[in-house]
């Protein structure tokens, strides 16, 4: 029981190494990290491969879902204020408050 909680560990301790001590990228340190651990699940814990390979599209796909989403939300409200010209108001609106550019960045933040 122990030496399968260890192999579990072994992809997370290579992504702490690598990000903190190796300074590496964190794109390059996952994709290790992610064949790492395919490895590990097919060789350590005898799963078969067609389920390692699907879960691990599962998981990408799941990861990938909300950031695009968020994205493509963003980009549409974006559109929307600077066509109907509310963005333009906001910004006059912000403008006639005050003319110190400081207090400004203050209020936007």
């Amino acid at each position: 029981m122990w030496v399968k909680f260890i192999f579990a560990l072994i992809p997370i301790v290579w992504l702490i190494i690598s990000l903190k001590a190796l300074k590496m990228p964190a794109a390059k340190a996952d994709v290790i990290s992610l064949i790492l651990a395919i490895i590990l699940a097919i060789t350590a814990f005898q799963l078969p491969v067609v389920d390692t390979l699907t879960g691990t599209l599962e998981g990408i796909l799941s990861g990938l879902f909300p950031i695009v989403y968020i994205i493509v939300a963003a980009m549409f409200t974006s559109k929307v204020t600077f066509k109907s010209g509310a963005m333009q108001k906001i910004q006059d609106m912000l403008c006639g408050l005050t003319t110190d550019k400081r207090v400004l960045v203050l209020l936007i933040a």
